[in-house]
């Protein structure tokens, strides 16, 4: 069962058709973002949400306030108890001119019993590793 207000969004939103990022499963640990050795970045959260979806932005994108790409993340692969994580491509992110991330995290809890949480500003990605 979907909320009024997430029933509204899902049919409103349009998904972002940028650049395709392949998502890894990824650590739980640690929460945040987190430099990969293969020049890539592990992302963590802790929520106890049914669907979490990373959405990432350009400069560009950021601008105009509108989404350069997603991924909707796995229940199976890419959650961990109350954790979401996944790990990214830092090349691909790169080569997409993805600098920014934000999570959206939706539920199917009547919406009379969850807050309605303030949007997040988007995140800064960490730069990939320097390989010598």
């Amino acid at each position: 069962r979907v909320g009024p207000r997430a029933a509204a969004a899902a049919t409103s939103r349009k998904k972002a058709a940028g650049p395709k990022v392949a998502v890894q499963p990824g650590s739980p640990a640690p929460l945040g973002p987190t430099p990969l050795p293969c020049a890539g970045v592990n992302l963590a959260v802790a929520t106890p949400h049914e669907r979490v979806t990373v959405v990432f932005y350009t400069r560009e994108s950021l601008e105009r306030q509108q989404a350069a790409g997603e991924v909707e993340l796995d229940t199976e692969a890419n959650r961990t108890g109350d954790v979401w994580h996944c790990a990214l491509d830092g090349e691909a992110l790169q080569r997409a001119g993805f600098l920014y991330y934000a999570y959206r995290c939706e539920t199917d809890a009547p919406e009379d019993l969850l807050p309605p949480p303030p949007p997040p500003p988007p995140l800064l990605l960490p730069p990939p590793p320097l390989l010598l």
